[in-house]
């Protein structure tokens, strides 16, 4: 998909606003408990792609040293065959 004149990727502005919309519905049915199932998580775009994983994935795939990983993550083996990633080196 190509990108517009002005920079911007619309598959990014089509998620912002499905995320956009997603959090006000959600907040509307269910007051603020979105604030506690999302504040982990992170959205990454990465040209016209994106995707949204939990923090502590995200900052092992990049070569974070977590001290406590959280519950459901697994290793980083793990995270990569998630995402169909393999390790290099």
């Amino acid at each position: 998909m190509s990108h517009r004149g002005d920079g911007r990727c619309p598959r990014q502005e089509a998620a912002g606003e499905a995320i956009t919309r997603a959090r006000r519905g959600h907040m509307v049915r269910h007051g603020q408990g979105t604030t506690a199932q999302t504040r982990d998580m992170v959205i990454v775009f990465a040209q016209c792609a994106y995707g949204i994983s939990h923090m502590a994935e995200y900052s092992m795939l990049f070569g974070g040293k977590l001290k406590d990983v959280p519950p459901g993550i697994g290793t980083l083996p793990e995270v990569l065959a998630k995402y169909g990633l393999t390790a290099h080196g």
